[in-house]
């Protein structure tokens, strides 16, 4: 059963994130941009002087939150610095009383009431993620050492999962979205072990999709 707690969801509240910021164009370094939305709330950002804020305002009221840059490669990575800790963050959530990280704000994530199969099957989904890449996203496939280690990584997942299959299939008739996960972990095991135990092709649910890769998916994990 799910855990109960008072403290808020991450779903239920509001939040900016610096991949938002980027969405709207709102982090092009040396400039000061600004967003206007429909609602009267303007979020602007500067990023031409030396003290690099974030403020969104709507009439007279308006909030400053500071921005910091740090050297990745050849370009910026961006954070927020939380204002309650202090704590470099990429997302910000809102509460009646507070602005801050996840961690500061006490949030929890959606998933972490659900049980450790639930959880699991998460887990596989960004491996297989990590393992075929996204082109929607023109992340390309994984490679190399990296690659092997998300593959023996997912399939320990494969098999953890397996080891309760009774508890999977509740699992997944009760949310029949994740079910493309496991199938598709197959397939890349498949492909990419020359051998696997005998008793995984027992489970039917498992082999409908073994030939199919991620790419073959219409909406992404």
């Amino acid at each position: 059963m799910p855990r109960r707690s008072s403290r808020p969801l991450t779903h239920t509240l509001k939040k900016l994130s610096i991949k938002m910021l980027k969405e709207w164009d709102l982090l092009q370094v040396g400039c000061n941009n600004r967003k206007l939305f429909d609602n009267g709330i303007v979020i602007a950002t500067t990023l031409a002087s030396k003290r690099k804020i974030c403020r969104i305002g709507q009439g007279k009221n308006a909030l400053i939150l500071r921005l910091e840059p740090r050297p990745l490669g050849s370009g910026l990575v961006w954070y927020f610095r939380d204002p309650a800790s202090g704590a470099l963050c990429t997302k910000l959530f809102f509460t009646e009383v507070l602005v801050a990280s996840r961690k500061t704000v006490g949030a929890l994530y959606w998933s972490q009431f659900q049980d450790k199969t639930y959880r699991k099957l998460l887990r596989m989904g960004t491996l297989i993620g990590a393992i075929n890449g996204d082109p929607d996203s023109n992340i390309g496939p994984g490679r190399g050492s990296r690659k092997s280690k998300n593959v023996e990584r997912l399939r320990q997942k494969v098999s953890e999962i397996l080891s309760n299959k009774e508890h999977l299939e509740k699992i997944l008739d009760k949310y029949p979205e994740l079910g493309k996960i496991p199938q598709t972990a197959m397939a890349i095991l498949r492909r990419e072990l020359p051998k696997l135990p005998k008793e995984w092709d027992k489970f039917d649910r498992l082999q409908k999709m073994t030939r199919r890769s991620l790419y073959d998916f219409d909406d992404k994990l």
